[in-house]
């Protein structure tokens, strides 16, 4: 309901501009092509912003930082192999982290492949979006484990 109520708005909308645009005052003709203007900046704007994101996915920006996590689980895992809570989540972690790239890989190919005469080869916004706050989840809890292993460490050192 609120979808189609919105649709209905846009629609209002285009058409008391194109209204103006064509059939209005000359005050009117020139709000309209100011608003023509301004749109069409925004979508270029827009367009613009998407082409970097893809370009950075496509270099592989999340890979990297994929990468660079398992490198600093394997650390933590030499550190904490007495404690067998920590070595726990950090497998859960890592099971996560794989399974991140797994779906990285999936978005990658579907990217690759998808083409239709409505949408260019590229990647789904929303789940780089959900992958990207995936990350970021991952990160803050492999950073909170890191600070309770130098804790740990640190109240090793003091006995």
């Amino acid at each position: 309901m609120l979808k189609s109520l919105l649709q209905l708005a846009v629609l209002l909308v285009i058409g008391i501009v194109l209204y103006n645009y064509f059939l209005g005052t000359p005050e009117e003709r020139k709000q309209s092509e100011a608003i023509f203007r301004e749109v069409g900046e925004l979508g270029k704007s827009v367009f613009e912003l998407v082409k970097a994101e893809k370009e950075k996915f496509d270099a592989g920006k999340y890979d990297e930082a994929l990468k660079k996590i398992g490198l600093v689980f394997k650390d933590m895992k030499a550190a904490a192999n007495d404690d067998d809570q920590m070595l726990s989540e950090l497998e859960q972690l890592e099971a996560r982290r794989q399974q991140l790239m797994q779906r990285l890989a999936k978005l990658e190919a579907e990217a690759a492949s998808e083409y239709d005469e409505f949408r260019a080869k590229g990647v789904d916004s929303t789940q780089e979006e959900a992958i990207k706050q995936e990350l970021q989840r991952l990160m803050r809890q492999t950073e909170r484990l890191m600070r309770e292993l130098q804790a740990k460490e640190s109240q090793q050192g003091n006995f």
